[in-house]
């Protein structure tokens, strides 16, 4: 497997993890896996068949300047991962240790064919059209000016009714009469 390229999934005798997301399964059972274990198995897989030394573990488990007993903790996440595979150190199938060195991984890996098809476009959303947005401005424009006018014709009418119930309340007007004067 070329250094750089990562694959979606790598499969082994029934087992397949998932580098993007870091799922190992098998046979459709998602197995619990630890970050450092499966940090592990990602570098053993990355390079199957070849040694990956201690030292690069080391590097990829723990950050420069880290204190803590690399080895033992190195041995521990190899057994954790190798209880995961249900693998041995006397009898591997998976994982074979190179005493003071490091590890291979042994089993034969398949990675399914990275397409190089560009992906499929994706159409652009329809573009509205200016006229369109023209229409819609002058549809609200117009629905603007009706409930202007329409306001003002109620606050005429308001008007209106307010003098005429002033006039209904109001004291009747008397005749008053009125004399000319006759030569």
């Amino acid at each position: 497997m070329t250094q750089g390229c990562r694959p979606e999934m790598i499969s082994f005798d029934g087992f397949t993890l998932r580098p993007e997301t870091g799922e190992l399964w098998k046979e459709g059972t998602k197995l619990r896996l630890q970050q450092k274990p499966r940090l592990i198995l990602e570098a053993l897989l990355q390079k199957p068949g070849e040694l990956v030394t201690r030292e690069e573990l080391r590097k990829i488990l723990w950050a420069d300047g880290t204190f803590v007993d690399y080895e033992s903790g190195l041995n521990t996440a190899v057994n954790r991962l190798r209880m995961a595979l249900r693998d041995s150190a006397d009898k591997p199938l998976y994982i074979e240790t190179l005493p003071r060195l490091g590890y291979r991984f042994i089993w034969p890996i398949a990675v399914p064919p990275v397409e190089s098809t560009p992906p499929a476009s994706v159409p652009a959303p329809p573009r509205k059209s200016n006229r369109m947005k023209l229409i819609v401005a002058a549809l609200l424009l117009a629905l603007l000016a009706l409930i202007w006018g329409a306001w003002g014709r109620v606050e005429l009418l308001s008007d209106h009714l307010h003098l005429k119930a002033y006039h209904q309340h109001a004291a009747p007007a008397t005749a008053v009469p009125v004399m000319t004067h006759e030569d």
